[in-house]
């Protein structure tokens, strides 16, 4: 895609999945390795100096060191190194800020989308506490939410927490468990699902801080820390993922976002000494997944939350008629009599009247 070209977040979304396979993870990565093998000649050349007389009085194999070069030459060589090191980091950093950019931009959307949606919470209560609940209610919340999450390809936890009824009080006539705390949590702003594979690489906004080391934020996406974070952020979400629209908490999140924005565009101190190890070129293409992931889980989550908030406040709206209580019992009833039995009873009975439910 063009630069001129507006990016879409479907487009961000699936070229951040794509993004290992790209040109522009492979041009970082062949930086990356580039510099590694500078410095690993580097200290070639130091072993070989500091160890000189090792070295000549030990017969080595023909072409086992490299030719070492004089002392000037290493000298322009280390300077070569630490401006390329330098570029990289850099560029490292403008990497990470435009993708905490997009991620804000995104997150704003979110918020302003949300806020609409808790309208038509306060609608739902309003009316639910005027309608007589039914057991045929029931059964459309439990289809519209187990409709919705099929759409959006979300399972949830065995054991869902226990949501807050106070905004939803009606929600306490609802006896399956999962489906009242469902509903209650989205009213409230949150739904909790498991990752599977498609997003369980996601880190949730309040926890993306936590990736970069506040100590070393200069080296932003190259931190040795991203790779544990990810690894341990992760591990949490095998356990299911907590998604929260609140707006308070995302705009939390985007303030600290930006405080990492802020530190990554500071000057930089002094120029790079070297590296102690290999530079973590997995991380380009691991960040930009995981922010790629999230992306994706916040807008299928948003998703969930309006079509079932659709569905509850059309059930609550519409409410199917109860069907009469005599009805209902019958069918327990016959199930314990003898098929002859309840022939000859249905022949004398006159025809009942079924009450017809949407």
């Amino acid at each position: 895609m063009s630069d001129a070209a507006v990016m879409t977040i479907k487009d961000f979304i699936l070229e951040s999945e794509a993004f290992p396979y790209s040109k522009e993870n492979y041009d970082l990565v062949k930086e990356c390795s580039e510099i590694d093998l500078m410095y690993q000649y580097i200290e070639s050349q130091k072993f070989y100096q500091e160890n000189s007389v090792l070295v000549n009085d030990i017969t080595f194999t023909e072409g086992f060191f490299m030719e070492s070069v004089d002392e000037d030459k290493l000298q322009l060589l280390e300077e070569k190194a630490g401006e390329k090191l330098d570029n990289l980091l850099e560029r490292a950093k403008k990497f990470l800020d435009d993708l905490i950019e997009k991620f804000i931009n995104f997150l704003y959307k979110i918020l302003q989308s949300s806020s609409k949606l808790d309208e038509k919470c306060k609608k739902i209560s309003e009316v639910a506490s005027t309608t007589t609940f039914s057991p045929e209610m029931e059964k459309d919340l439990i289809g519209a939410v187990e409709a919705a999450a099929s759409k959006c390809g979300f399972q949830f936890p065995s054991h869902y927490s226990k949501g807050d009824y106070s905004t939803q009080p009606w929600l306490k006539k609802v006896h399956d468990a999962k489906t009242k705390n469902i509903i209650a949590g989205l009213a409230k702003g949150t739904v909790t699902v498991l990752p599977g594979d498609k997003w369980d690489k996601a880190v949730l906004a309040n926890n993306l801080k936590n990736l970069f080391d506040k100590n070393d934020i200069q080296k932003g996406i190259l931190s040795p820390s991203v790779e544990s974070g990810l690894k341990a952020q992760a591990q949490l979400n095998a356990k299911g993922i907590a998604i929260d629209f609140y707006n308070d908490g995302i705009n939390k999140a985007i303030s600290e976002l930006k405080d990492i924005q802020s530190a990554l565009k500071k000057d930089k101190k002094e120029q790079s000494k070297g590296i102690d190890s290999s530079l973590p070129k997995e991380n380009f293409a691991a960040v930009r997944v995981a922010i790629g992931q999230t992306m994706n889980l916040y807008s299928t989550a948003h998703r969930f939350r309006s079509i079932v908030l659709d569905s509850v406040l059309k059930i609550v709206s519409n409410p199917a008629p109860a069907a009469d209580e005599g009805a209902a019992e019958k069918p327990a009833k016959e199930k314990a009599e003898p098929k002859k039995e309840k022939a000859k009873k249905e022949k004398k009975e006159e025809p009942e009247i079924k009450v017809k439910t949407d």
